[in-house]
């Protein structure tokens, strides 16, 4: 009785190896299709924007974008599958280095995310990680806990992005970022495209440091009209953080 037990759990196991296996190479299948659709829209859509556009993919990188804003920011934006990863989290960036500060300046997300991170319990981890960790990973480490230990925390409350909060040195300057009409319309109204339960304040982040200013749409395949949203978002993000700073390239 137990071999036949043995056999048919060992069948079972076969059995759903062999149907996720599948499921995979049909996902694939899908998914380069839809790659091959897309790629002419892409990049018809970007010589009308001005942008240009490189469909060669890097290894997870599927394709780049690169482009200006109207007062002469170089950006580039870059599709990530992440499929290398063992927990896959495909992202589109956007970023600028024409924008840099000398450490962590500012970082906006969600509400959990960034309250949770300089509370007194997140501060107290990233300490304790600096500590264990900090010869290895060089200074980033030490600057995020230099970062959260100095940061003004503003939540999104009335007349400002719901779900949202911004964490910077200025205090000031995180008050006129979150309640700025225009910003908290990109980053709370997308395109209708996205995917059915797309929640802005769980899948939107930015952070400014020593590498620019850098924006993450956590989304798989995003179609043309979420990378043109995405890049007014950053422009928009970038004028006013340069305004309110004095930050140059």
């Amino acid at each position: 009785m137990s071999q036949w037990i043995g056999f048919a759990v060992g069948a079972a196991f076969v059995g759903l190896f062999g149907w996720a296996l599948a499921w995979g190479m049909r996902y694939n299948t899908r998914r380069n299709e839809q790659e091959r659709r897309q790629q002419p829209v892409r990049e018809r859509r970007a010589r009308e924007l001005g942008w240009r556009y490189d469909g060669t993919p890097d290894g997870d990188i599927r394709y780049r974008f690169e482009g200006y804003t109207a007062d002469s920011l170089r950006w580039t934006m870059k599709f990530d599958s992440d499929a290398g990863s063992s927990s896959s989290t495909p992202k589109l960036l956007w970023q600028t280095s024409g924008l840099k500060s000398q450490r962590i300046e500012l970082m906006l997300g969600s509400r959990s995310y960034v309250e949770g991170l300089t509370s007194g319990a997140g501060r107290k981890v990233i300490g304790a990680a600096n500590f264990v960790l900090g010869r290895l990973v060089g200074g980033s480490l030490q600057d995020m806990g230099e970062f959260v230990a100095a940061a003004k925390v503003v939540s999104s409350g009335r007349g400002a992005a719901e779900g949202f909060a911004v964490a910077s040195r200025d205090g000031a300057l995180a008050r006129r970022l979150l309640h700025d009409p225009e910003l908290s319309r990109l980053l709370t109204s997308w395109p209708r495209e996205m995917p059915k339960g797309f929640v802005p304040a769980r899948s939107v982040s930015a952070q400014l440091d020593r590498e620019g200013l850098k924006l993450t749409v956590n989304i798989d395949g995003p179609p043309m009209a979420v990378c043109e949203h995405l890049a007014k978002l950053g422009e928009a993000l970038a004028v006013r953080l340069r305004d309110g700073r004095g930050l140059v390239g």
